[in-house]
């Protein structure tokens, strides 16, 4: 019983982490945990999960690389 309970917490423990590493603190298990996170930051603020963040500065990248090559080819 021991055994399944401490298995039970380590998973439990997991998903509540990659719940606030994805979503933060005001984000996580639907915005149940807000409360223990920061409140001192700018409250108008768009809340992005890591891979939206990801992924737009991937398509800014190639954006900025698309532009500097038309530069050099057009010069």
């Amino acid at each position: 019983m021991g055994k399944i309970f401490g298995i039970l917490m380590l998973v439990l423990s997991l998903w509540i982490g990659m719940e606030i590493y994805q979503n933060g603190m005001e984000g996580a298990l639907g915005g149940r945990m807000a409360f223990l996170g920061d409140s001192d930051g700018p409250e108008n603020v768009e809340r992005r999960t890591v891979p939206q963040r990801a992924g737009d500065a991937a398509r800014r990248a190639q954006q900025v690389a698309e532009e500097r090559r038309s530069r050099l080819l057009d010069d």
